[in-house]
């Protein structure tokens, strides 16, 4: 029983808690989908994270400055909106 409740536990530790944001680092920015009937387009079905962009500022404790490629800012979000982006090089 305590192995079992030790395993739950630590189960639920994984994920973005130990990935520290630096300047320059690429990460995707979770978007809200929504759906459009018009353009045939289902929500359920639209991905949930943007393209990646670059961090251009770290604002402790938990809020990061994001741009585009080219250089334009896109805004200010919360560590729980973004995630690291993996180039297809990082992936095994």
């Amino acid at each position: 029983m305590k192995q079992q409740e030790h395993d739950r536990k630590n189960k639920r530790k994984h994920g973005n808690a130990t990935w520290k944001p630096r300047v320059h680092n690429k990460v995707l920015v979770r978007t809200k989908p929504s759906s459009d009937a018009i353009a045939g387009v289902t929500g359920m079905f639209v991905r949930p994270y943007e393209v990646p962009y670059i961090i251009s500022k770290v604002k402790p404790p938990a809020t990061v400055e994001v741009r585009n490629k080219n250089g334009k800012i896109e805004g200010q979000f919360d560590l729980k909106s973004i995630k690291e982006y993996k180039e297809a090089d990082d992936v095994i």
